[in-house]
């Protein structure tokens, strides 16, 4: 059958606890978006709850995700789609004409639907669209309460996370949180040089913090150029960006990443940085390309 998957939401089904309420988010987030919600589940065995095998147990999980999403948002048009293929290579095929694809943090059996290092981080870096790992529940969605977060390092790829992120904050009425990470290495207290130069570590900290002050202020300004009456607050924090941005996702809607970086202002490089958030965020992760 042909997929009508243009422009759409499309989000991976298991019957998995994860996997439920990333349908439902995918159904607030279709609505939002005013486009269609396609619900895949894909297995190179397609199989049903007992494990018989066979299209139908298959193709009844789909319905039942599909069922779901029209019960969180009565009235959304909403495709049932069971795929007899690996769930990353499905969703990666469907990518390409989607507005985004959704996944649940963890799943179950081969579609995993969101299991960090398998679907989810595979999605998340080979994925021709953006892409939303859901962690937390179905009611952590940006708004007025729960700002969209966006971590930058002054990367081409940092800029297309922050445009995506301003966009969504417009278009959901929630604040924009821009955060940059900064640090040094430590050096070594035995060494000559830090000996000739006791403050040399102070030194290098205060330029590292001044860049990452410039960094966000540069971001604040391209934003409220293009969405002038965004609320956009930044912030720069000493650390490892992993834990900055996973700090600064508390209470947040989602948060926004890159899918690659650079290393000038400690990188978020997809494999460390945004694979790490998948990992520890306190809200949904969204990768951007």
């Amino acid at each position: 059958m042909t997929v009508p998957v243009s422009g759409a939401v499309v989000v991976g089904y298991d019957a998995s606890e994860p996997s439920k309420i990333a349908v439902e988010w995918a159904a607030a987030d279709a609505d939002r978006r005013g486009v269609d919600l396609v619900v895949v589940h894909a297995a190179r065995r397609l199989k049903g709850r007992d494990d018989a095998g066979g299209d139908e147990g298959a193709d009844a999980i789909a319905e039942e995700g599909a069922e779901r999403a029209r019960e969180r948002v009565p009235g959304l048009t909403v495709h049932a789609v069971a795929r007899k293929q690996g769930p990353a290579a499905a969703l990666q095929e469907l990518s390409a004409d989607a507005a985004v694809v959704v996944v649940g943090h963890r799943g179950r059996g081969r579609l995993a639907a969101g299991l960090v290092g398998s679907v989810a981080f595979t999605i998340s870096a080979h994925a021709q669209c953006p892409v939303l790992v859901i962690r937390g529940n179905s009611e952590h969605l940006p708004g007025p309460d729960r700002p969209v977060v966006v971590g930058t390092d002054d990367s081409e790829f940092a800029a297309q996370a922050v445009a995506g992120a301003a966009r969504l904050a417009a278009s959901t009425d929630a604040r924009l949180i821009i955060a940059a990470a900064w640090d040094v290495p430590e050096a070594n207290p035995w060494s000559a040089a830090y000996l000739a130069n006791v403050n040399a570590t102070e030194d290098a900290a205060h330029a590292a913090e001044t860049e990452a002050v410039a960094t966000v202020e540069r971001a604040r300004e391209a934003v409220l150029a293009e969405h002038p009456g965004l609320t956009v607050e930044v912030g720069t924090q000493r650390g490892r960006p992993e834990h900055v941005l996973a700090d600064a996702s508390e209470g947040a809607g989602v948060l926004v990443v890159g899918s690659r970086g650079h290393s000038d202002l400690v990188g978020l490089l997809l494999g460390s940085v945004s694979r790490a958030v998948l990992h520890t965020a306190n809200c949904p992760v969204a990768v951007i390309r």
